[in-house]
């Protein structure tokens, strides 16, 4: 049989090399690269899930604020936080709100600073 019909670099069915189509694809599961980079962001721990509701609640420190100290975004963070509240609330746990509210990182900072707590280094920038 001659090459009549087949495309540059393939060879003619049935010769040497040749597979089938389905063969030389890749699954997802052979691919190095699945599951680096796709579905689901980590969930939040349940120390991270109280300490964003205590930052939420106590101080009313918005969740846009919060959400960069866990890695998160707001969209993730909100049901974490609604979540936990309620359950708190079930088992009769009340968080009483603090006198001055934080709006800011810096805020929460300056109080952590101002209470003789060191002040980690937080990267805000990637998540």
């Amino acid at each position: 049989m001659g090459l009549v019909g087949h495309r540059v670099g393939s060879s003619p069915r049935g010769s040497a090399g040749s597979r089938p189509p389905s063969a030389t694809r890749r699954r997802p599961a052979e691919d190095p690269a699945v599951g680096l980079y796709t579905g689901r962001r980590p969930g939040l721990t349940l120390v991270d899930r109280l300490l964003a509701t205590i930052l939420y609640q106590r101080f009313k420190l918005p969740q846009v604020v919060i959400a960069p100290l866990f890695t998160v975004t707001p969209v993730t963070l909100n049901p974490a936080i609604s979540q936990t509240r309620r359950l708190l609330h079930d088992i009769g746990h009340a968080i009483e709100p603090a006198e001055t509210p934080l709006a800011t990182l810096d805020d929460l900072i300056d109080l952590a600073t101002h209470l003789g707590i060191p002040a980690p280094e937080i990267k805000t920038a990637s998540y």
